[in-house]
Order: C-alpha cells, then structure tokens, then sequence
C-alpha cells in the first residue's frame, strides 16, 4: 500500500495545491472508471456550493469524455436546505450523482474523504445507473459485494469552492491519498516510473509510464510518497482493507 502526504501552506499559489495534484492524478490514472463517494466536511454557507461542484467536475472530467459518477454524503452543513439543493441540482451537469438515501435526520459529518471504486457487478451497477437502486443500511451489503474500492483520499481539507479553488492558500492543510499496489511487493521504490508501473493494472510500456510521470510533474513534487506493507487485522489484501474502511464510512452516513 502506497501512502501519499500532501501539505498545502498557507500563501502556497492554486498550481501548487498537493490535493489538486492528487484528484488530477486519480483522475487520469482511472480514466473516469471509477465512480467517487465524497464526504465533504464543510462545503459552503452560500452559492459557492453550486460552484464548487461545477468545477469539481472540471477538474476530474480533464482526462476523460465518459461522464463521472459521484456521490455526495451528509457534510458537515447537511441539514442546510442550500447544501441539498446544490446537490440535487448537480444532475444537470456533465456531474451525475446516484441516489442516495440521506437518514430524515441529517447526520452532521465533518470527516473530509474521497473513496474511488470500480464496479464488479455490472448488474448491480446498472441498477444504480437507472436510479432502480438506492444506497441505504439495508442495501450495504450487496453494495460493497458489488464494488472494489481503489483509491481514498483522506484529508483536512474540506471539498468547498475555497480550499480547491482560491488563487492562494488562506490557511494551511494536510492530505494523505491511499493506493493499493497492484505489483508485487518492493521494500524500495526505484523510481517515479516503478510506482507508476506497481499501482497500474493496465500494465503499460515503461515509455507510457514515463510520460504519466511527466504529466503528473505537480504530483510528484508537491506530494511525499511512501509504502507500507502492514495489513490489520482481518484483512488479508489491500482490496478487503479498503473495502473496510469504506463499509465503516457508509455506515455512520446511512438509515
């Protein structure tokens, strides 16, 4: 498993922003395979929520002419009228989001995440595609059996139109973005290339790595890459790790 710190400063300019790189980096790696289940902490108190998620969308739709899914949870201003509106109103956007079943109490969460996941049940991701489906406590678990989780973004940074996009920093903040290595285990990364060719199941040519690592310039300066091969336990890969942490997150978000 890859670990990958990001510290934004405060007075750090939008093109250095380590969080920015990462989405940028998930983005073109999955080629909008995945879908996205955000957790945003605090979005907004005001329109900005509407213009954050225009150009969120932006920003993860660079690499790709497929439409992303994504799924919005609670946040920490869930019970704010504005807050669902915006969301709701998203699905007029090249942004889709799939129906999610928010509990009549809106839970206030403050966590800040990203969880990326690719489906393995084509029928089941259908079901979701056509709004047939929605996610809730009672649905969970055919849920996850259907999805593998591939990336997690977990942060300080709140998902809000400031922190992304502000020309320049107004406080500082701390990411740290998750990957599975799909390779097999090194204790040493030999270089940019190597970690490219461990964390992608396309298996590319190493001309094709080096010229992701090129892209990516932003990412690999202004994040701090590391690997662990601890694995808790109960958990005997990555994937059942990750799958872990995502049933904990959906759970303290759904009736």
């Amino acid at each position: 498993m890859y670990v990958i710190y990001g510290q934004k400063t405060r007075g750090d300019k939008i093109e250095d922003y380590p969080l920015n790189s990462q989405i940028r980096f998930l983005s073109d790696l999955f080629k909008n395979q995945c879908w996205i289940f955000s957790v945003p902490g605090y979005m907004s108190k005001n329109e900005k929520v509407s213009d954050y998620i225009q150009k969120f969308n932006a920003l993860i739709s660079d690499y790709s002419n497929k439409e992303q899914y994504i799924a919005f949870g609670n946040g920490y201003n869930a019970s704010e009228n504005r807050y669902r509106e915006a969301i709701d109103s998203s699905s007029s956007l090249l942004l889709k989001t799939y129906k999610v079943d928010l509990p009549a109490v809106k839970r206030s969460n403050h966590a800040k995440m990203f969880f990326y996941f690719m489906w393995e049940n084509e029928g089941e991701k259908k079901k979701y595609e056509d709004g047939e489906e929605t996610l809730s406590l009672k649905t969970l678990k055919e849920f996850l059996a259907a999805v593998s989780v591939k990336a997690i973004i977990v942060g300080s940074s709140n998902q809000s139109y400031t922190t992304f996009f502000n020309g320049v920093a107004d406080k500082g903040e701390a990411d740290v973005l998750l990957l599975p290595s799909w390779g097999k285990p090194r204790e040493v990364i030999e270089d940019e290339v190597a970690f490219i060719r461990d964390i992608e199941w396309d298996h590319r040519s190493n001309d094709l790595n080096q010229q992701f690592v090129d892209t990516h310039r932003d990412f690999f300066d202004h994040n701090i890459i590391s690997k662990s091969l601890f694995l808790v336990k109960d958990c005997d890969t990555e994937g059942e790790y990750f799958n872990k942490v995502f049933r904990k997150c959906l759970s303290g978000e759904l009736d």
